[in-house]
Order: structure tokens, then C-alpha cells, then sequence
């Protein structure tokens, strides 16, 4: 876990006092003592099972000093319970709590066994913190609990609300909120809060749930010295005081209220648990709904100018998590950004008040916060931009964006990316927070493009016609490359030591990518199943790490984790009978007909009773529209079609690919995509040749055929050539030119052209890019047959239904 230099600048600076009283065997190991708050035995002489031996110290030699100064103490609790009244315990009830070393794991209400401050109940005494060489006046006052009944005080009390941790655990808590959760949620005055921080004026109830925000960040060696195992044991001790004092009542003031329940929705425990991010999110909509601060006339007519930039970023601070929990959760938004007047924040509601802020303050506070909030101010424009997307993730029903519209809102999204810092900081936690937006930019993409796999899906279609076959292309090219993108800044993350500082929302980003990835490491692309497959363990990994203190992201990486393992498994008898289907299809059948009931049959087969959600039937869907579509199934018909391939535009592509790719795979070479550059460039060649059956001399890899029947009959003629071709000598014939290029590993692309010449027949002219057949490469780029092409695809469908169930907890 990173943090910046100044956490340990805060633990240094400061200086403690040594207990007026510890046993022999805590002093002799010199470790911190809990018999003067618990009695003996102390916790560690419990865990040890040893005897509590108390060390008392020696007796000053100045007693009527001491003796004074406890006097002078006593007359001062005298006047404080004079003017407490009869509503306050007594002196008894406010003793501490005796946590025994047995019960602190398994009732973590009960706070644990170290020197926790106690807040009593006298209002005027104030109990001072531990001495700090920073010179900052840091005590812990009362909170003004006259308006609860007694029974009330005692039941905080006993539930440990009224009991900080040590001053060093405040402080690392508070600093990790500062660096790792007020950059996505400026609404917090730094200045103001810190200040009433150091007074001991802060209210309880947003103190609490500021640290079950924070908890995630900590140190270990900040866990090891409050005494919890891991950091959900101190989120869930955070969390229980918080909403101990909710419940009860405690705060009166309505935006501290909104700002601590919204940081309750950082807690999550599990599935059941009602009282989820979406829960207090809610309560938080509400409250804010209540004040009007969703409308513009509150911030004209009822708040001053001071407050009206803190309330402008705590409204869309609350919009921008219910939009990501929104995605997660498959649920519709209970507030979009379009139903009010709100203005969108800017440069000026930036934080005034950290100008003001002593530099022995401002040692809690990260460096670039004004990088920060601006980073801030293009992801609040992200998510009103994905609040435009996400009533169509909900409807299968409404129609498929057309290109123009996808590239509208497209251009929307990429205008607040540009707005990022290009270099690299410096700093390492400003690197962290970038990353993540530029994780979450990522995201967005791909959610973008998944209404048209969605609507597909939702027919049991591949897509067909020429709009179709347009897009088609452009969803698979914009969901891969924003999947490659994420994968790249997960590496970054990874490599710089940076993923353990990451937020829980990036592991909700991390599936749709992912989902991608998974079905990248099942193609019949050798590179393309490399690198999904490594990218896919670079996800992984980074979920294995944020894992220990994010629950969200244990979910994920076990889903994922098992999925994965289910297709590694996976019998491949299906891939046979799948195979068959697709070879005995009608004549009239295209390609993506075949893949469109391969479809239908595995995704009815995993979806009748477990009700999975679209999108992965979509990721299903998209698996079939890129062997469709782009045309990369390496099946090649076993007789030629009766469909005159030479006049439909679709069927010569899915002809010339599928052959193509057929011989290919049986020469361990990658599979060839359709590109239209070449195709025009072949194009263009047979207009001004006159039928003359000649090499058109150009940059391109060129093979050329006349007179067969239809398109795979002449590339069958090419691959017909490996009879003549001797693997042994490795060289180049003209009587096998044509296989070689073929099955050339360096091709990546191809595109043909064909014109009908008369009583001749049609002249076909394949392009292929990079070129082959080039002199002392054909070692590497010409491979022995190994043997038949399986189609590998329909394999993991089933698979996939499993991976499917886990969008159902993206919170």
C-alpha cells in the first residue's frame, strides 16, 4: 500500500508520553500497555496466557506538587458534574469498557485494547492528545449529547462511539482519506475541517464515517497498533459507531448528515447485507433532494457564496457514485443529470480554503490537489456522459445507434479524456488517481457500444445487412482497443507499485475490459489468444492485490478466477457437433446465419434458468459477430456453395476469409482480417487491366486466379500448391508462390478484387499485407501442415454463463 512521505512525517514529528503504569512483561519488550485501561491482565499478557505482573513506578519527590495538581483536578470534575444536571450518568457509567484479550476479534463493537481516548461525560473537560512537536493543539471535546436521553449516552458509549483511537491512528486515518478518497469526493473544505479537527470540534458521526472511508488505505503497522487483523476489521468497527450514532440521532446538522451517510456507502459486507453502497447512496439522494440542493434557486436564494461551491460538489459528488453504482448493479439511476438545474462544477468551486491552511496542517493533505480536482471535474463530465448511455443498457427495445450517433456521443467521452495530463507525474499517488480515471475513460468506451451487441443478442441474430456489416466492425475494433487500453494502464498500475492504492470503483471498471480479454484468450488468433490470455493475468493479478481490502474486487477475482478454470476444462465434444451444424447448412445460409443458431443454442442452453443478465450474452453475441462480421471462422466449406459468390459483397468476403484462414490454421498462421485499402487497391488494378491476366507490380503481397466457379474454389487452388511445396528445402518456387504467400505468418491483412471477363470467367486478385515470399525468411514464415482446423469458439459459451452471474454483484 502507497503512501506519500508526509505519513511518515506525521508519526516522526510527534513525541509520546510513556504510561504512568504497565506490567513487567509489556515493559521488558517495550510495547505499549493496556492495564490502565482495561486492568489486569492487560491484552497482550492475555494473549500470551502468561501473569500480569504491574511495575509500579517510582514515588515522585515532590508530592505536594502532585498532590496539588490532583486537587486542582478534582475541583474541576466537581464543577463540571455541578453543571452537567441529572440527565448526565454518573461517573461510574462513564468508565472504559474492560476489553478482554479473548473478546476484541469477535466483538469488534467493543473497541480494542489500547489507549483509545474516552470521551466522558463532563462538557467542560477536555481531554488532551498525545503531544506532538508539530505544535498543533490537537483535544478531543465532548460532542453535545444533551439532546439524548441517558440511556442513549449509554449505549454509544457502550458500543464505543464516544471512543477515538490513538492520536497517531487519527491521524494516519485522516490522511489517507485526504490522499485517497477527497480527490473523488471534494466536498469537503480541507481548511475548515482540518481546523475544527484541531480544535476538537468535529462532529463524531463525520468523523466516524470519514474513517470507514479511509480504512482501506491504512498501513499495516497502523493495523498492527489498533490491534485489527485486516483493514474490513477496522472498516467494520468504523462503520458499526457510525451508524450507531445515525441511528440514534446524534448530528443535527443536515449536510454533515448527507456527507457521513454517503461515506457509509463505502461499506460493503456482503450480498445480503441491506445496508450496502446503494443504501446509503440513496439516503444520501434523498436528504439532498430534501434541502433542494438538486434545484438551482438554492444556491441563488438560500446559501451564500461561500457555501455554494461546498454544496455544488457534494450534489455532484453523490451524482457521480450513484451513476458508477448504477453500472455496477444493473439498476437504473435514481438521478441523471439532465432532471435539475445543478450547475456543473468548475474551476471556480474549487477549495478556497487550503490557501489558508498552516504548512503544519497541510502535512495531511497530498501534493496536486488543484491537478486533482481538475482531473475531478473531467470525471463528474465522464459520468453525466455515461448517465446519457445507461437507460439503453436497460431496453432491448430501442433501435441501434447508426455510426453517426455512436460517433457523437463518442466525441462527447474523448473531449473529457483530452482534458487529462499527458506527462507522467512525479508523484506517485497523482499517478495513481490519473490512471484511474483514465481506467475509468476506458470503461465508458466499452460500455458505449453495447447497446448493438445487446440488441443482436436480445434477436439470437448475428448482424445482417449492410448497416450491420458496417458497424459491426466498429463495435468489435472500439470494445478491443479500449480493452487493450485498460490493460495497459493495469500494467502501469502494476509495475509501479500503484494498485493497492486504487479505489473500489476500479474494480467495477475492471469487467467489462475483462470480459473482452476472456474472450480474446479463447480466439483461433494465436496472437490474439496470447494476448488476451496475458493480459487477462495481468486483471487478475491486480484483483488479487486490491482483493485484501476491497470485497468488491474478492468477488470479481473469484468469479473469474473460476470461470476461467471452467473453460480451461471444458470437454470439446460440443465443438464437433457445432462444426457439423455449420457444415451441413443450407446453401442459402451465410456464415453469420450458422453463427447466429450456434448462438441461439448455447446461450438458450446456459440462460433458461439461471436468468443472466444481457451483458454477457452480448460478450456471447460479440463473439459470434466477430466471426461473422469481420469474418475470422477457419472452416472452409467442403464443397463449393451454390450461391454465386462472385456478386453478393458479403459472401466473396466470407469466402475469401474463410478459405484463406482455413489453410492458415493448418500452417500455424495466424488468421487474416478483410481490409478495404487493399481491396480498393485491387479493385482500382482490375479496372484499367482489360481482363490481361498479369501481377500489377505493387507494394502488396498479390495472388491471382481466373476461370474457377466461385471464390473458394480459386483459393483452394492456391492451398492445392502445398502438395508441390518440399518443407525440407524452405525456398521459393513459382510453382508454389501462391500457397507460400498464403500461409505467410508475417500476413496480417488481406483484400481482393474480381471482375467477370467474359466467356473467361471472373478474374479474382487477392492483396495481402505485410507481403510474403520474401527471400530468406521462408524458415520462420512457412510451417508444415500440423493438421485440422477445429472451430474452438463455441467452446466456452457455457463457460461464459458462468462469468455472466458475477455482473449481478458489480457493487
Amino acid at each position: 500500500m502507497y503512501l506519500p512521505e508526509r505519513t511518515s512525517q506525521l508519526s516522526v514529528s510527534r513525541q509520546y508520553k510513556r504510561a504512568a503504569v504497565a506490567c513487567k512483561a509489556c515493559s521488558l519488550r517495550k510495547v505499549r500497555c493496556t492495564v490502565t485501561l482495561s486492568g489486569p491482565p492487560c491484552a497482550n499478557c492475555s494473549v500470551d496466557a502468561i501473569a500480569c505482573e504491574i511495575v509500579h513506578r517510582k514515588i515522585r519527590r515532590n508530592p505536594d506538587r502532585l498532590s496539588s495538581v490532583s486537587a486542582d483536578n478534582l475541583h474541576r470534575q466537581g464543577q463540571a458534574q455541578e453543571q452537567a444536571g441529572a440527565s448526565i450518568p454518573t461517573l461510574e457509567s462513564t468508565r472504559p469498557t474492560v476489553l478482554q484479550a479473548s473478546d476484541w476479534y469477535a466483538n469488534p463493537t467493543v473497541s480494542s485494547g489500547v489507549e483509545w481516548h474516552i470521551l466522558g461525560a463532563m462538557a467542560p473537560l477536555e481531554i488532551p492528545r498525545s503531544q506532538s512537536t508539530t505544535e498543533i493543539d490537537m483535544t478531543v471535546s465532548l460532542p453535545p449529547l444533551g439532546n439524548l436521553p441517558a440511556e442513549e449516552v449509554e449505549y454509544l458509549r457502550k458500543k464505543g462511539c464516544l471512543t477515538l483511537p490513538p492520536a497517531e491512528v487519527q491521524d494516519s486515518l485522516i490522511h489517507c482519506y485526504f490522499c485517497h478518497v477527497h480527490p473523488f469526493y471534494p466536498f469537503l473544505d480541507a481548511g475548515d475541517f482540518l481546523q475544527q479537527f484541531g480544535a476538537g470540534q468535529t462532529s463524531l458521526l463525520l468523523l466516524w464515517s470519514m474513517f470507514i472511508a479511509s480504512a482501506s488505505f491504512v498501513e499495516e503497522s497502523v493495523l498492527f497498533e489498533a490491534l485489527y487483523p485486516t483493514r474490513t476489521a477496522l472498516k467494520k468497527d468504523m462503520y458499526q459507531r457510525a451508524k450507531a450514532l445515525y441511528d440514534a440521532g446524534y448530528e443535527k446538522d443536515e449536510i454533515t448528515v448527507i456527507q457521513s451517510v454517503f461515506l457509509m456507502s463505502h461499506w460493503f459486507a456482503s450480498f445480503k447485507d441491506q445496508y450496502g453502497p446503494w443504501h446509503w447512496n440513496g439516503i444520501a439522494i434523498s436528504l439532498s433532494q430534501t434541502l433542494y440542493l438538486d434545484h438551482t434557486d438554492s444556491y441563488h436564494y438560500q446559501t451564500s457564496r461561500h457555501t455554494r461551491p461546498r454544496w455544488r460538489r457534494l450534489w455532484w459528488s453523490i451524482h457521480n457514485r450513484e451513476v458508477w453504482l448504477s453500472l455496477g448493479m444493473e439498476r437504473p439511476a435514481r438521478i441523471t443529470s439532465g432532471e435539475n438545474g445543478v450547475p456543473m462544477p468548475s474551476l471556480l468551486d474549487a477549495d478556497v480554503s487550503i490557501n489558508s491552511i498552516s504548512e503544519r496542517s497541510r502535512m495531511y493533505l497530498p501534493e496536486g490537489l488543484p491537478v486533482l480536482f481538475e482531473a475531478w471535474l473531467c470525471w463528474t463530465k465522464l459520468m453525466a456522459a455515461l448517465c446519457k448511455i445507461l437507460p439503453s443498457l436497460r431496453t432491448t427495445k430501442s433501435p441501434i445507434p447508426t455510426r453517426e450517433q455512436y460517433s457523437l456521443l463518442e466525441n462527447e467521452i474523448r473531449a473529457c479524456y483530452f482534458l487529462f495530463p499527458e506527462e507522467k507525474p512525479q508523484d506517485k499517488l497523482l499517478a495513481t488517481h490519473l490512471y484511474q480515471f483514465k481506467l475509468f475513460f476506458e470503461t465508458v468506451i466499452i460500455v458505449l457500444y453495447r447497446p448493438s451487441i445487446q440488441a443482436w443478442n436480445h434477436e439470437r441474430r448475428a448482424p445482417t445487412g449492410q448497416e450491420d456489416d458496417d458497424l459491426a466492425p466498429l463495435v468489435c475494433q472500439k470494445m478491443a482497443t479500449a480493452a487493450s487500453n485498460a490493460a495497459h494502464i493495469v500494467k502501469s498500475l502494476l509495475s509501479d507499485g500503484l494498485i493497492g492504492g486504487c479505489q473500489t470503483m476500479s474494480a467495477i471498471a475492471l469487467i467489462p475490459p475483462m470480459h473482452i480479454l476472456l474472450l480474446d484468450s479463447c480466439s483461433l488468433r494465436p496472437i490474439s489468444r496470447q494476448t488476451g490470455s496475458r493480459n487477462l493475468a495481468l486483471f487478475m493479478r491486480a484483483l488479487d492485490e486490491m482483493r485484501k481490502s476491497n470485497m468488491t474486487a474478492e468477488v470479481i477475482y473469484r468469479w473469474f478466477k473460476s470461470s476461467m478454470a471452467r473453460i480451461d476444462n471444458m470437454p470439446v465434444e460440443e465443438t464437433i457437433a457445432s462444426l457439423e451444424e455449420y457444415m451441413s447448412s443450407s446453401g442459402k445460409d451465410t456464415a453469420a446465419d450458422a453463427a447466429a443458431r450456434n448462438v441461439n443454442r448455447w446461450t438458450s442452453s446456459v440462460s433458461i434458468k439461471t436468468s443472466l443478465p444481457d451483458m454477457i450474452l452480448s460478450y456471447v453475441a460479440l463473439s459470434s459477430v466477430v466471426s461473422a462480421a469481420v469474418i475470422t471462422v477457419t472452416v472452409a466449406p467442403a464443397i463449393p456453395s451454390d450461391v454465386p459468390q462472385w456478386k453478393t459483397g458479403r459472401l466473396f468476403r466470407s469466402a475469401i476469409i474463410n478459405s484463406t484462414n482455413f489453410y492458415r490454421s493448418e500452417h500455424n498462421a495466424s488468421s487474416v482480417a478483410w481490409n478495404a485499402t487493399l481491396a480498393e487497391f485491387a479493385a482500382s488494378y482490375l479496372d484499367g487491366t482489360a481482363c490481361k491476366f498479369k501481377h500489377s507490380g505493387g507494394p502488396y503481397g498479390e495472388n491471382l486466379a481466373m476461370g474457377y466457379p466461385n471464390a473458394t474454389a480459386s483459393v483452394e487452388a492456391w492451398g492445392d500448391e502445398r502438395a508441390q511445396y518440399q518443407f525440407n528445402r524452405q525456398a521459393f518456387s513459382k510453382d508454389t508462390g501462391h500457397f507460400t504467400q498464403l500461409v505467410w505468418k508475417g500476413t496480417t491483412d488481406v483484400g481482393c478484387g474480381r471482375i467477370l471477363c467474359g466467356n473467361r470467367g471472373w478474374f479474382l486478385v487477392c492483396e495481402y499485407w505485410p507481403r510474403g515470399n520474401v527471400i530468406g525468411e521462408f524458415d520462420n514464415e512457412v510451417s508444415a501442415r500440423t493438421g485440422r482446423a477445429v472451430l474452438r469458439i463455441p467452446r466456452i459459451w457455457p463457460a461464459l454463463g458462468i462469468v455472466g452471474i458475477s455482473l449481478l454483484f458489480w457493487i
